[in-house]
C-alpha cells in the first residue's frame, strides 16, 4: 500500500530530522489493507514472490529526503539508490538521470552506479532499494521498469507527486518479470 505525504507547511530542508517533526509536519500515513503480508518471509534478500512479507523499513529522514527530491524535479524522473543496515534504509544516494528523455524514463550511468555501489560497500552498508519517480503520477512499475529490473534482491521504490504537492511512495519486489507490492514501515530517525 502507498505511503502518502501531505504537503509540508515550510521547505523540507528547514525541517528538523527528529521523528516528531517528521510526523507533525508531513503526517505520513500508511494505508494498509488485508494484503499486508504477501511478498517476503524474512528479508528482501531471501524473498520469493508469494512469501509472507516483512515491511520495508525506511528511516523518516530518508523519506523526507525522497519527498524533497521529487518536489525539486516534478517534471523529470529522479533516481538513485537507497542503502542501510539491519534491513533498514538509512541513506539516500541520489544519482543523475542520464536517460535520453528524463521526463519519461530514467537511467543511471554505469560509472556513477559503480561509484555509488563502491560507496555503499565501503560504508559497510547494503543496497536495499533503487528509487525513481514517475512524473505522470502512476505509482506502479511500468513495463520498462519490469523489463529492466536488474537487481532482484533490491526493492524498487516509485515516488509520485500529485497536483496538490503530495508525494506518494510505493515499494515493489520485481523478479522474473513479475511484481508484488511491499508494505512500507517508517522508522524514527
Amino acid at each position: 500500500m502507498p505511503l502518502v505525504f501531505c504537503s509540508a507547511p515550510r521547505p523540507v530542508r528547514a525541517i528538523s530530522s527528529s521523528a516528531a517533526a517528521c510526523r507533525r509536519l508531513l503526517r505520513p500515513t500508511l494505508r494498509l489493507g488485508s494484503d499486508f503480508h504477501h511478498v517476503f518471509r524474512e528479508s528482501p534478500h531471501n524473498a520469493k514472490l508469494g512469501d509472507t512479507v516483512n515491511p520495508l523499513r525506511i528511516r523518516e529522514s530518508a523519506l523526507l529526503e525522497l519527498r524533497h527530491r521529487v518536489t525539486q524535479s516534478p517534471q523529470q524522473e529522479i533516481c538513485g539508490l537507497l542503502s542501510g543496515e539491519n534491513e533498514t534504509i538509512t541513506r539516500v544516494l541520489p544519482c543523475t538521470n542520464s536517460a535520453a528523455d528524463p521526463k519519461t524514463s530514467y537511467e543511471i550511468a554505469p560509472q556513477e552506479l559503480f561509484a555509488r555501489m563502491r560507496e555503499i560497500r565501503e560504508s559497510g552498508e547494503t543496497l536495499l532499494a533503487i528509487y525513481h519517480s514517475h512524473p505522470n503520477g502512476r505509482s506502479t512499475p511500468s513495463a520498462r521498469d519490469v523489463a529492466e529490473a536488474n537487481y532482484p534482491d533490491a526493492a524498487h521504490i516509485i515516488v509520485t507527486l500529485n497536483d496538490h504537492g503530495e508525494a506518494t511512495l510505493r515499494a515493489f519486489c520485481i523478479r522474473n518479470q513479475t511484481t508484488a507490492e511491499i508494505p512500507i514501515a517508517p522508522v524514527s530517525g
